[in-house]
Order: structure tokens, then C-alpha cells, then sequence
């Protein structure tokens, strides 16, 4: 089950979502997320936080907090930077990733460029 929203504020877009996964003795998660995306200089600067949390014998729990900038260059196009870092708990052993590769450590900065088609 997925559950999310946003809402606009003006000043600020407000973000959050809950997914409950369940499945076989070894999958049954809930995860929570919040965030905001808050216009500034031109582009928006987007922070979020999410918890993880496995409900399963093994605990193997995680937080991850996230801060980001996007600044459109031109309609189509935008530069990024972005930071995030994972609080992994009770040897759970999730990592950093992006859309193109899954992450190796709990830390991670990144930089790009953003063309949408």
C-alpha cells in the first residue's frame, strides 16, 4: 500500500508519503517520508526525511536525511547538487544511491544536469 501528498502552500510545498510493504515472513516494512520544497534564488532548495522501519524480527531499521538544490537553466533544462546520509540500525545495510546505481557507502554528494524531453 502507498499513500502520498503534497501541498502547496506558496512559500513552500510541503511533501509526505507512508508505504506499508508486507509479504512472506521476511517482508513487512512501513516507511514514512516528509519533506519540503521551499522556493529560493530562482530555483528550490528540496529537504527530506524518511524512516524506515522493519517490523520484522530482525529491526534492521534506518533513517535518511536529504538536501538538495535545482536550479533551472532553461525551461527544459536544470543543474542539481544534492547530499544525503543514512543512519542505518541494528545491521540493517542500505546505502546512498541514485536512479543509476544503488549506492556504496551512507553518505553521498551529488552534482548534474537535468534535460527533460
Amino acid at each position: 500500500s502507498l499513500l502520498g501528498c503534497t501541498y502547496d502552500l506558496s512559500v513552500i510545498k510541503l511533501h509526505a508519503l507512508a508505504q506499508n510493504s508486507t509479504g512472506p515472513r521476511t517482508l513487512d516494512v512501513l516507511d514514512l517520508m516528509g519533506g519540503v520544497t521551499i522556493p529560493v534564488a530562482g530555483g528550490n532548495v528540496m529537504a527530506s526525511y524518511i524512516h524506515h522501519n522493519d517490523r520484522t524480527s530482525a529491526d534492521k531499521d534506518a533513517n535518511q536525511i536529504g538536501i538538495g538544490y535545482l536550479y533551472p537553466l532553461s525551461k527544459r533544462t536544470s543543474i542539481y547538487s544534492a547530499f544525503a546520509r543514512i543512519e542505518n540500525q541494528h545491521g540493517a545495510a542500505f546505502t546512498v544511491g541514485n536512479a543509476t546505481e544503488s549506492g556504496t557507502g551512507n553518505k553521498a554528494f551529488n552534482l548534474g544536469v537535468v534535460h527533460n524531453f
